[in-house]
């Protein structure tokens, strides 16, 4: 098989790639999910809420195979360049091209419905319009975080240890991110004097201490950074 063969061959493979109906797919099962999201919220019924996370499922996994059809093309790409031939046109034009939606807004809203409504159906306190973050946690409890008031949630978190969080150079429009960052991928070492509990995130080049207190039906009352230097005290062995 001479160069100008093999080049055409891979142009062939690239060609086949499905990335137009893949990008077609992503945007039909989030229309669906954020649908179903809305229905959800609010209602009693499992189903819609295991019907939204099977739909989060799928795109999540039609992101991956978009992907590797990226990846394909820029693996095959540089073998004809090394070997000296450039793609065609029509292969080029079949490079994979960002999905004409928002990746991951309406996934993640359909989401956060989703994880309300089971809130909901478990008799929980809570008030979906003013809801800033809600997520699942590794050992499958659901916490969230509401705009609150003096006393607990954002506005207590921010009024009270504001400049706490801006001094460790955490600025406001980033707190939520950690306290998050924290919850679902920090590692819990122990608790202040005020026993709330202390976790250890990596939050830029550096390891960050946040002190966060969730009420136990997931409800984020508030959270307060500390510097490496604080005390902690660790847990007692039962």
């Amino acid at each position: 098989m001479s160069v100008s063969d093999l080049a055409s061959a891979v142009d062939r493979v690239l060609a086949l790639r499905p990335t137009p109906a893949l990008q077609e797919a992503s945007g039909c099962l989030d229309e669906a999910a954020n649908v179903l999201g809305t229905i959800a919220t609010g209602s009693a019924a499992p189903e819609l809420a295991e019907a939204v996370e099977g739909l989060l499922r799928a795109r999540e996994e039609l992101a991956r195979v978009q992907q590797t059809c990226s990846a394909l093309g820029e693996v095959l790409g540089r073998y004809l360049a090394d070997i000296g031939v450039g793609r065609s046109d029509t292969a080029s034009s079949t490079v994979a091209r960002p999905s004409p939606t928002t990746p991951h807004a309406k996934p993640v809203e359909a989401s956060k419905q989703a994880l309300i409504a089971e809130l909901q159906r478990q008799g929980h306190k809570i008030s979906p319009e003013r809801v800033v973050r809600i997520a699942r946690l590794p050992d499958e409890r659901v916490v969230w975080l509401e705009e609150g008031d003096d006393r607990r949630g954002l506005q207590h978190i921010i009024k009270k240890h504001g400049e706490d969080f801006a001094g460790c150079g955490i600025p406001e429009s980033k707190v939520v991110d950690l306290v998050f960052n924290a919850l679902t991928e920090g590692r819990e070492i122990g608790y202040t004097a005020t026993d709330r509990p202390v976790y250890e995130v990596r939050y830029g080049p550096r390891v960050q201490r946040v002190a966060i207190t969730v009420s136990e039906n997931g409800f984020i009352v508030g959270a307060n950074p500390l510097s490496p230097r604080s005390k902690v005290k660790t847990w007692k062995k039962q």
